[in-house]
């Protein structure tokens, strides 16, 4: 039995294999004088594209087990024959796969057409709809039997684009980007899925090349219609031309090129999430009226999402190299209204370390954010550990870090420390600010006419936000200068409109002093000139004992000579010199 099987299964495969061989023969014959059909298929074509078609010579051939269709020279007519043609094709080559069509499937659908040597010119007009010149119908809508063939090729051709429906924040139309060496794959499978490939040749002046991966779902040349996943590659961008209409008026980019890649969802042709992987190099940064900001290197994988409508945008694995500026492995993240003006309602960082002074080569962007930026100290010290997150309309924030070393550059106008170690945590409502010093120096010049030498200082500061505004206090702060030592217990209450201060200070001493010291420790720059000249020169000789000190009252008011307040010191004198009237 297994015999007689084996033999007719040897007899079916032989004889089938003589059928198709004759079948091949047979489309063979008549594919030889398929060049008598070419003004009926010209007539065809133009009918079907709405558009005189014009085809110099059809031949024929086999696509592997494919009959398949030659045109060469073929060029879509402009209805004003005095303009050259719409569109023109080196060569099209259309076969049909046979067993597709016997399966009773439409003939367009067991298509393979491939294009070489297009010339080709895509608009997205201002409706979102996509649209190609030259094949589309008489009411410029989408061709859709771009959709239903099996495969559409397009190779060693030039595509031109246009977009007259700019997304924010451009809002000039863009111009006419013509690209070379351009090859597409359309693949359209069942249930309206599509596949479509696309790599291609940027202009010199753009970059080098970008490479295009899709899988949508419909009818994605219709306006507002692409849903589905694309996944975007570009080398070595030019990233002046690319961004110039995209960043703010007062900054530009200069130089540089990057890499990049995108994976996205879109929905109604908009970005609903967006994963981004950039290598950026050579970067130069002009703000007007700052100086220039160069980056050797900038590398980030972004991620965007669009929720409850806003962008959430984090950016992980960020690293910044330059000359001035170190960040390594840090994370930042940014929330702003998906539609209208551009409006950020959260921003959030996290770095790993910092060092301080290299802050001032972003002074190029937060000039415009903090009133004379110019003219602020410059920081000394290490970021460990840091995070903040700020709500700007919402005067919401929250931070935690430690400061390693942390010192401000002496000025004319601000308070300066150095050698002080802090660890900073809270939010709008309270938090702590631990300070902890050694061989330290504070400058407070709008008090003290010199810098106070500061042998340790450790004290723990607290804020709370109350109803008449901010509330700092401390119940011990040890704090020890030459030959003296002192504990105090500090409260400074600031309004919240008018920032109007008021303290209440206790200070315990321990220790003495030479006399003529002394006066460095009194506020003279807050007491005027008189006081001032007369506590330099009043004290000759002797030692000073101070017990304690009191203090209460609005610091605007301090000395409290009409008695606003209440200034209280309390010390012993030995052997002391006093000149009366110096």
């Amino acid at each position: 039995m297994i015999y007689h099987l084996t033999r007719a299964s040897r007899h079916l495969i032989f004889w089938g294999l003589i059928s198709f061989a004759l079948c091949l023969t047979a489309v063979r014959l008549l594919l030889g004088s398929i060049e008598l059909y070419r003004s009926d298929l010209e007539a065809k074509v133009s009918s079907e594209l709405a558009a005189p078609v014009k085809i110099a010579s059809l031949g024929a051939g086999m696509r592997g087990f494919r009959p398949a269709l030659v045109l060469k020279n073929v060029d879509v007519l402009s209805p004003n024959a005095q303009l050259p043609p719409v569109i023109h094709v080196k060569e099209i080559r259309v076969s049909i796969d046979l067993l597709e069509l016997l399966r009773h499937q439409p003939l367009l659908t067991s298509a393979w057409v491939t294009l070489i040597g297009a010339e080709l010119s895509v608009i997205r007009h201002p409706d979102g709809h996509i649209a190609i010149a030259g094949i589309t119908s008489n009411d410029d809508s989408p061709p859709l039997w771009l959709l239903q063939g099996e495969r559409f090729e397009i190779l060693h051709s030039q595509v031109s684009w246009q977009d007259l429906k700019p997304s924010p924040p451009v809002t000039k139309t863009p111009a006419l980007q013509v690209f070379t060496a351009v090859n597409i794959l359309l693949k359209n499978t069942g249930d309206d899925q599509h596949l479509l490939h696309m790599l291609l040749q940027l202009p010199e002046q753009q970059g080098e090349a970008l490479q295009v991966s899709m899988q949508l779902q419909g009818n994605f040349l219709a306006a507002n219609a692409i849903n589905g996943l694309v996944y975007v590659q570009a080398k070595q961008l030019a990233l002046p031309q690319l961004l110039k209409d995209s960043l703010p008026e007062a900054i530009r980019l200069l130089k540089g090129k990057g890499d990049v890649q995108l994976w996205s969802y879109w929905h109604a042709s908009q970005v609903h999430t967006l994963t981004a992987k950039l290598q950026l190099q050579g970067l130069t940064l002009q703000h007007t009226g700052y100086a220039d900001i160069a980056l050797h290197n900038l590398h980030a994988q972004l991620n965007a999402v669009q929720k409850d409508g806003q962008w959430q945008v984090h950016a992980d694995h960020l690293i910044i190299h330059s000359d001035a500026l170190q960040i390594l492995n840090a994370k930042f993240a940014l929330q702003f209204p998906s539609a209208g003006e551009f409006a950020v309602t959260q921003v959030s960082a996290e770095l790993p370390s910092l060092e301080l002074n290299q802050l001032h080569a972003l002074q190029s962007f937060i000039g415009d954010f903090i009133p004379s930026s110019a003219q602020w100290p410059k920081l000394q010290g290490q970021l460990r550990q840091f995070s903040f997150r700020f709500q700007p309309q919402q005067q919401r924030f929250a931070i935690l870090g430690d400061l390693l070393d942390f010192g401000i550059t002496p000025t004319d106008s601000y308070p300066s420390i150095n050698h002080v170690n802090v660890h900073i945590q809270g939010n709008e409502l309270q938090g702590t600010l631990d300070l902890n010093a050694q061989q330290s120096s504070l400058n407070l010049p709008q008090a003290f006419p010199q810098a106070l030498a500061l042998k340790s200082l450790q004290t723990r500061l607290s804020w709370q936000q109350n109803a008449q505004g901010w509330l700092l206090s401390t119940p011990l702060l040890d704090l020890e200068v030459p030959d003296i030592q002192t504990k105090s217990d500090l409260q400074l209450q600031i309004q919240r409109d008018t920032y109007a201060t008021e303290i209440n200070l206790l200070t315990r001493f321990e220790g003495d002093t030479d006399v003529r010291n002394f006066g460095q420790y009194f506020p003279t720059k807050l007491m005027g000139p008189d006081a001032e000249n007369w506590l330099a020169k009043a004290f000759v000789q002797g030692r000073a004992r101070p017990r304690g000190v009191i203090l209460k009252g609005a610091l605007a008011d301090f000395p409290f000579s009409k008695n606003q307040g209440v200034f209280e010191l309390i010390l012993d004198m030995d052997h002391i010199d006093l000149d009366y009237a110096p």
